[in-house]
């Protein structure tokens, strides 16, 4: 469980709370450090809670699985990344496009041309996190069919896909 927590960069603290979200009563911070440190049992709610917070199945928690599922968790891990980042892009550039439109504003007030620079580094920065978002979406919506990811359409078909991009010979 730390491994998995750790992982997905969380604290104790924020497994707790996603523990709680997912309506597991009675976990708190102190309850993730006894079960990790081997002081208390999980008890079937909170492994079912896990199973959810984690996006992976109670087999794969209890380590009935190999590496294979590893990588199924680590995929779906990195697309639940992805997918939160892309919404915190998206609203980075909201803020940033409104707050470009008041520089434009008080620099056509002022006519000094002072804010041509800073309204130029500003669409820049607008457009590379807009293209962030969009790759970071993407990711996101790679669809994981089956956890060898072994059929075309499926996550080893896109990076593929995208090395080619990266590599145009």
């Amino acid at each position: 469980m730390r491994a998995h927590r750790e992982r997905l960069g969380w604290s104790q603290a924020d497994l707790a709370k996603r523990l709680s979200d997912t309506g597991v009563p009675g976990v708190y911070p102190t309850t993730i450090a006894k079960i990790e440190a081997g002081d208390r049992a999980v008890r079937v709610d909170e492994l079912d809670g896990l199973a959810t917070v984690f996006g992976a199945s109670v087999d794969l928690l209890l380590g009935r699985y190999g590496d294979r599922d590893e990588l199924t968790l680590a995929a779906g891990n990195l697309q639940e990344l992805a997918r939160e980042n892309a919404v915190h892009m998206g609203n980075l550039r909201e803020t940033l496009a409104s707050l470009l439109d008041d520089v434009r504003y008080y620099a056509d007030l002022e006519a000094s041309g002072a804010g041509g620079a800073l309204i130029q580094a500003t669409e820049v920065v607008l457009a590379v996190v807009g293209e962030a978002r969009q790759g970071l979406a993407t990711l996101a919506a790679v669809p994981l069919a089956s956890p060898q990811f072994g059929s075309e359409g499926t996550l080893s078909a896109t990076v593929r896909a995208v090395q080619k991009q990266e590599d145009p010979q």
